[in-house]
């Protein structure tokens, strides 16, 4: 399982492109009149605490008494909806009512509907700037952001000072990227309106989005010690020390909004989501669960839920979250974007490939391989691998193959329990077919500690004079995953295996690696790996009594567009029989690939290494390792 910083970063909308980074102000930007989900599709959440202390444009000052109004500014918008639309029965030109259902289309989804409001509402009052800039607000919302731009604009032209304006001037900036831009309209507003508290919020919202931190921290400060018990200042500081990385002191924020009220589901969310990130994937359940508790029907808390189930490798589970929140909400964008990445998931797939070997103990190898998988249920994969290989050593030359299928069951919450048959059969002389068999246990995937185990028997062909000799495997392998803490990973396995051929052997073998992700594109790791046999045999296989080696590993994944590449370096030093000597050992790749939609992909890549761990030569300590291979991946 991938270090869950790295996959938090991508999977939440803040580390990724700044129109997805909207989906997470839902609950951090006040008012009624700004409230933007997604990039393409920016639409609100349901209406919370925030909005009903917004007063409102001044064209709204004196109706508070009205049933509809009353129930819009306490967040029953269902109510507010049929109310207004009454009114609107009555009188078709209600400027109130209009421009209020607007916004109730806009966050249902339905631009168009809020669209033609508006523009009845504007044929009725042409000098409204407050519906301009709010039409402009729900075009920015449906994805056609320059046009809300330009409206902006216009109204600012007419009005510099217009605060709505500004305030939106600066969301489609800080939407875009344009955090600059937007931080100097922030400025703006802010001289003309010093003590708007929203404004300064969404200040350091943008600020925790162009990674200044200090200064986004700073300003929530300064909010709070003008009120400690300003709850949204308080949400939007824990939300920036959550993007900045401090996790802890995020989850400690939010506590301390829980402490206030214990049903605020925004903090809940929030708590979660740092939780989840920090790879304490159990707690964050229960956080979600809790919030559910709270409200059933909260479809953000679903879709955090199903992520983290997903990242907690449930599918199943999290595509029942999912069809839960579509009944509840079937045109949100998020549930079938969530939707569409686990139907992607679970979809058949088919990866050819070809691997081409040559070392420098004359073995040349050319493997071709497919896998594929299915998932006839949720929770329930069949793999089938098959391979060919041709082998040659000097005057060797043999050609193998083989096919397995297998089956792995997920048991709630996550045991995964798999079994596994088939065979190989080869052109050497003697026994040619070879059963193959294997069963495997592994501890749900969300704690932090994973513990597995496996058996696998099978035929060893992977040089001529392996198969040449028959030589097959069977072995016994426990392995574990630790995630200490956030950025870090704990890798460890060993395990028994009889190697037979001529006569039988016994190995035992270990390895442990320590990871450590700094940043989303590097990562540095020391690793060890030993292992012994019982006897020293000439069956083609490397045997010594001991062999250990130590390397220290750095990664670089870096993907642009379509275009990804991975860079691997890992000196170390490796220690050939007990009575050998220390030596030098290098290991390098490089990996390019080029992506044509997800699970579909082309990659080409190129091994060197001096470890005589690869070599299957007894004795060897000079051994040199090249590998060219190219891969082809795509989902049908």
């Amino acid at each position: 399982m991938p270090i869950v910083t790295k996959r938090a970063r991508s999977e939440w909308a803040h580390h990724a492109s700044p129109a997805r980074r909207t989906a997470s102000l839902a609950f951090l930007l006040l008012g009624v009149w700004i409230t933007p989900l997604t990039a393409q599709v920016a639409r609100p959440q349901t209406p919370t605490t925030e909005r009903r202390a917004s007063p409102g444009p001044p064209w709204l000052e004196g109706l508070q008494a009205d049933p509809a109004n009353e129930a819009w500014l306490r967040g029953d918008i269902e109510l507010a909806v049929r109310l207004y639309e009454e009114r609107l029965a009555r009188d078709p030109d209600d400027g109130a009512a209009l421009h209020r259902l607007a916004l109730a289309r806009a966050w249902a989804g339905d631009y168009a509907a809020a669209d033609r409001l508006f523009e009845h509402l504007l044929e009725v009052e042409p000098a409204n700037l407050d519906a301009r800039v709010d039409r402009a607000r729900v075009w920015a919302w449906a994805g056609d952001t320059d046009r809300a731009s330009e409206a902006i604009s216009e109204v600012l032209e007419e009005n510099p000072t217009h605060a709505g304006a500004l305030e939106a001037r600066a969301l489609f900036d800080a939407w875009t990227g344009q955090y600059e831009a937007s931080l100097a309209t922030y400025e703006t507003l802010l001289a003309i309106a010093p003590d708007n508290s929203a404004a300064r919020r969404q200040q350091a919202v943008v600020l925790s989005w162009a990674s200044r931190f200090d200064a986004s921290r700073a300003v929530y400060d300064s909010l709070l010690t003008r009120n400690p018990n300003d709850v949204d200042s308080r949400l939007g500081l824990a939300n920036a020390l959550a993007v900045a990385n401090d996790l802890d002191a995020a989850v400690a924020e939010y506590d301390r909004v829980l402490a206030i009220d214990p049903t605020d589901t925004r903090a809940l969310q929030g708590k979660a989501r740092a939780q989840g990130w920090a790879s304490r994937l159990t707690a964050a359940e229960e956080t979600y669960r809790r919030a559910l508790e709270i409200d059933p029907t909260d479809v953000l808390t679903m879709l955090g839920l199903a992520q983290l189930l997903s990242w907690q490798d449930r599918p199943a589970a999290a595509l029942e979250v999912l069809r839960q929140a579509e009944e509840r909400d079937p045109t949100n964008v998020d549930v079938r974007a969530q939707l569409a990445s686990l139907d992607q998931a679970l979809r058949p797939v088919a990866r050819p490939s070809f691997a081409w070997e040559d070392d420098s103990d004359g073995n040349v190898m050319l493997t071709s391989a497919l896998s594929a998988a299915w998932h006839p249920a949720p929770r329930v994969e069949v793999r089938a691998d098959a391979y060919h290989r041709a082998l040659d050593q000097g005057p060797i030359g043999r050609s193998a193959m083989g096919v397995t299928v297998g089956v792995s069951y997920r048991i709630e919450p996550g045991w995964t329990v798999s079994l596994g048959g088939g065979g190989s059969r080869t052109d050497r002389a003697g026994t040619r077919t070879f059963a193959a068999y294997s069963a495997g246990l592994r501890s749900p995937p969300r704690h932090p500690l994973v513990l597995g185990v496996s058996f696998v028997s099978a035929a060893l062909d992977a040089t001529a004079a392996l198969d040449e000799r028959g030589v097959t495997t069977a072995g016994l392998t426990a392995d574990a995953r630790w995630l200490p803490a956030v950025g870090w990973r704990i890798d460890a396995a060993g395990g028994w295996t009889r190697f037979e051929a001529t006569e039988s052997n016994d190995r035992i073998n270990g390895s442990v690696a320590v990871t450590r992700q700094v940043g989303r594109a590097f990562a540095l790791s020391a690793a060890a790996r030993a292992f012994g046999f019982e006897r020293d045999l000439a069956e083609g296989y490397f045997d010594p009594d001991f062999y250990g080696l130590g390397e220290i590993a750095a990664r670089w994944t870096g993907r642009s567009g379509p275009w990804g590449l991975l860079l691997e370096a890992a000196p170390g030093a490796q220690k050939i029989t007990r009575d050998g000597d220390v030596g030098a050992a290098f290991r390098g790749s490089v990996r390019g690939d080029y992506r044509f939609a997800p699970g579909r992909e082309i990659s080409v890549a190129w091994g060197y290494s001096s470890a005589g761990l690869q070599s299957f030569t007894s004795g060897a300590s000079d051994y040199r390792y090249t590998a060219l291979v190219s891969g082809l991946s795509w989902v049908f």
